[in-house]
């Protein structure tokens, strides 16, 4: 049906450089059930646990910066309150959205004795300290990151999370790979292999539900790499992480395919040309990126497809924070239109 082999991509963040590959990637979705068990409301009062702040962001652009998973953080700061705090216990925790970005918040709910001031004081002592040892290792990077419990205003909720479901759950999610894996040894910089612990939800009442039940969380990973079986690799890795944790299903999502670069690229030629009389003679940037583009899964469909990518200059991609330069939008309009009429010039 598509009879063009030449393509724009109009995709890329950067103004002034020209895109020639991606990474390709897939998504692993686990399913964890979990026992739930009965407390008597009466006797707890409920709080949220919150991390907050955080940068997020694409999680192929920004993947390599090491900013704050919201998700991470959070079961560091459980982790030492389940341990600090015996009476502690733990209803839900939740947060991520989206499977291309880095969460930049998550929430738990937890239960503690009413009236137990010395366990909330111990609680809150505990999430202070967890947050200055974050401040210590992200502080340059995540100036805003915050960790605060607060008292919600519902009743306790009538369950809570067992014992040993809280367990299984915070260890897979602390076993989940998280961040750049490998850095490509042909293509100096380029992140070649990456994961992101994309989100964690509660289903089927694993928020509250029937005393003495079981709930479920879906956990979303979403790896990317330039090759695929190192791609593979990382999702069998995370498949047997959740099977050791009890995971009742693993989802492998079939793999989009990456973008390999063609330095001879015909268009390339064009728009670097045209791009270097818009940058003033300055030579274009070409490049790589580990974010997926369309590129890979149309060049796989349509073989033969000669491809180049770019776009103005955005910010903050994946984020409530995402914004376009606007300067940089008629340049980019321009070489849009510049590399057409070279591209038909040459047909000529």
């Amino acid at each position: 049906m598509v009879k063009g082999r030449t393509m724009l991509n109009l995709d890329t963040v950067e103004w002034g450089s020209l895109f020639v590959g991606c990474a390709g990637g897939g998504d692993s979705l686990i399913t964890l059930p979990v026992e739930q068990e009965a407390v008597d409301p009466e006797s707890y009062e409920s709080f949220s646990v919150a991390v907050e702040g955080l940068m997020g962001g694409h999680s192929g652009i920004n993947i390599q910066e090491d900013r704050g998973n919201g998700v991470k953080l959070l079961i560091r700061v459980l982790e030492a309150l389940l341990e600090g705090v015996p009476s502690l216990r733990l209803v839900d925790l939740r947060g991520g959205d989206k499977h291309n970005a880095i969460p930049r918040e998550a929430f738990a709910t937890i239960l503690l004795p009413k009236g137990d001031s010395g366990a909330l004081k111990a609680a809150e002592e505990i999430a202070g300290a967890i947050l200055g040892d974050l401040k210590m290792e992200f502080g340059t990077k995540e100036p805003s990151m915050a960790v605060r419990i607060r008292k919600d205003a519902d009743a306790a909720a009538g369950t809570c999370l067992g014992a040993g479901a809280a367990r299984r759950l915070l260890s897979l999610l602390e076993l989940l790979p998280h961040g750049v894996v490998k850095i490509s040894h042909d293509v100096e910089g380029l992140v070649e292999t990456s994961s992101n612990l994309a989100s964690v939800t509660p289903i089927e009442g694993a928020q509250g539900g029937d005393a003495g039940g079981n709930g479920t969380y879906e956990i979303l990973c979403s790896t990317r790499s330039s090759l695929s079986p190192p791609l593979e690799a990382v999702r069998r890795r995370i498949k047997t992480a959740a099977e050791l944790c009890g995971a009742s299903n693993v989802l492998r999502r079939q793999a989009y395919p990456g973008w390999q670069p063609n330095l001879q690229s015909n268009v390339l030629k064009v728009a670097r040309d045209e791009l270097r009389v818009l940058l003033n003679g300055e030579e274009p940037g070409i490049e790589a990126l580990h974010a997926g583009l369309e590129c890979g899964v149309i060049g796989d469909k349509a073989p033969g497809m000669d491809i180049v990518s770019f776009g103005p200059t955005i910010d903050g991609a994946h984020s409530p924070d995402e914004r376009v330069n606007i300067a940089s939008v008629g340049k980019f309009w321009q070489l849009v239109l510049a590399t057409l009429e070279g591209l038909a010039a040459k047909q000529q």
